[in-house]
């Protein structure tokens, strides 16, 4: 929502000229999940699946073309649930690239305005802890986060390493990295 996204630029170009930091970490730059909560041996059909709003759906809708529920507008919930439920049900594949290319899109759009605003600050991801493949790659998939597309947007990636918030002995940290 470009409306949103605007607003958090103005307040993060607010807050680098109020502290002129040595560096800015974008932290919740994902689509949402308690990922601190997840139980490891929980699989992703667990997973709450988050943005089947109007908004997101059109979005969605323009940008791969599909067609769906011909005809039916945008703008009910009951016909949003229909649209969601068909995107969930026909095209999750789809869905799922789309969130990863709507992260990788943001995070671009978000580094530059930091760069122009404040050239040369380096900017740190903090990034859910799981591996690519895990539960089935929800890192990818849930939570919006390919760690290959998101890369050349920022200067240091960060995983959330609480092992334990995430019901892991300490060992588990030095295999994710």
């Amino acid at each position: 929502r470009s409306d949103f996204r605007q607003k958090k630029m103005q307040r993060i170009k607010a807050e680098i000229e109020r502290l002129h930091p040595d560096g800015l970490a974008l932290d919740y730059f994902r689509y949402f999940i308690y990922w601190e909560g997840i139980d490891p041996q929980r699989g992703p059909e667990d997973f709450p699946a988050y943005c089947f709003d109007a908004s997101c759906v059109r979005e969605f809708l323009r940008s791969t073309k599909l067609r769906l529920c011909a005809g039916v507008p945008l703008d009910s919930e009951s016909v949003s649930r229909k649209l969601s439920d068909e995107i969930w049900l026909r095209h999750r594949d789809e869905w799922y690239r789309w969130r990863t290319r709507r992260m990788a899109e943001n995070a671009r759009e978000f580094t530059e305005f930091i760069h122009r605003n404040s050239p040369g600050l380096p900017i740190v991801l903090h990034a859910v802890p799981w591996s690519r493949n895990e539960f089935d790659g929800a890192r990818q998939k849930i939570v919006g986060q390919d760690l290959r597309l998101l890369a050349p947007y920022f200067d240091y990636g960060s995983p959330m390493e609480y092992s334990a918030l995430t019901h892991r002995d300490a060992g588990w940290v030095a295999e994710l990295n």
